[in-house]
């Protein structure tokens, strides 16, 4: 079987958030694999109506990525694809940062100074 995905995927273990841009959607998750195009996260509660358009929130580097949803199994397991090429260069530095088999990009972005805070 070929493997369709345009770039390599890391397995990581980063803590996060996934919320709708409303904020009515918001939940606990642990991403578990990374691309600089998608990435795979498991939600610590039960995700029942995962919005098509939702923002993951990585705390450590205070990275905000807009992603769509691409496939939800057992309301645990969620796919998502990041939609701007700025989240894919966010996503290039976090993966940089943790995975030690990547070299840190030259061109990384600052930490911007912003905390965002919801209910899991």
């Amino acid at each position: 079987m070929q493997d369709r995905r345009n770039h390599l995927r890391s397995g990581v273990r980063i803590e996060g958030k996934l919320m709708s841009p409303d904020m009515s959607f918001c939940v606990d998750v642990v991403i578990r694999n990374l691309s600089e195009d998608e990435a795979m996260v498991s939600a610590l509660a039960p995700a029942d109506t995962v919005p098509e358009l939702v923002y993951l929130w990585q705390a450590q580097t205070r990275t905000l990525f807009e992603c769509q949803v691409q496939w939800c199994k057992d309301n645990r397991l969620i796919g998502l694809h990041f939609t701007d090429d700025c989240s894919r260069l966010s996503v290039r530095n976090l993966i940089d940062a943790a995975c030690p088999a990547h070299i840190a990009a030259p061109n990384a972005l600052p930490a911007s100074g912003m905390t965002l805070h919801c209910a899991s």
